[in-house]
């Protein structure tokens, strides 16, 4: 009956595979260790990157907001009767120092190729003149379709929506104050919409 040796192997005499397994770590360990650090890399690197965007992005924000409610002021100071001459786009009709409807906002960038070359805007509610008049002007109309700014709407207070200039008769009206700009992420607007009444 044949003994078997059943003496412990040393580490010349076991098998290559039993070796490489105390080494240290594999090609694979390394691969997917490399991939788990650079996923974490890449995930902290969106975080940065977002939240840099977000930081930008209400910064330009705060400025827009400040720049509508600087020209909203300007507004508030005129009489009623005036704002329209004031802020259309006719240069015929402005009362002095008309500040007309564009205006800059400094730390805003106005969209490339941007008709008028500035990021602020105010919107009233324009039409064509009728075909009696002589003038070729936009006018204040109370027909014009906007819902944004609640439009068709009664401006005069008559009791009827026609198409009659309202320029210096309207006791109510409605002003948009557009901002529109290239920010850190793209384009940006910002609208804001009031009503007007004469001052007591």
């Amino acid at each position: 009956m044949k003994v078997l040796n059943k003496t412990p192997l040393n580490d010349e005499a076991r098998p290559a595979r039993d070796r490489k397994g105390q080494r240290g770590f594999s090609l694979l360990d390394v691969a997917i260790t490399v991939s788990v650090v650079a996923i974490g890399l890449l995930a902290q690197a969106s975080l940065t990157i977002s939240s840099y965007s977000q930081t930008a992005l209400n910064k330009e924000r705060r400025l827009a907001m400040q720049g509508v409610r600087s020209q909203l002021e300007v507004i508030k100071g005129m009489e009623l009767a005036n704002v329209f001459a004031a802020f259309d786009e006719s240069t015929d009709n402005d009362p002095a120092d008309a500040p007309g409807p564009h205006f800059d906002i400094k730390g805003l960038r106005p969209i490339p190729g941007d008709a008028d070359g500035h990021v602020g805007r105010v919107v009233l509610p324009v039409g064509d003149p009728p075909e009696s008049s002589e003038s070729s002007d936009p006018v204040l109309r109370e027909d014009v379709s906007d819902t944004l700014m609640g439009m068709p709407y009664d401006l005069d207070g008559d009791g009827i929506i026609d198409s009659l200039p309202k320029n210096g008769t309207c006791i109510h009206l409605p002003v948009t104050i557009e901002v529109e700009w290239t920010g850190k992420i793209g384009r940006q607007i910002l609208q804001l919409t009031t009503w007007l009444t004469p001052r007591e």
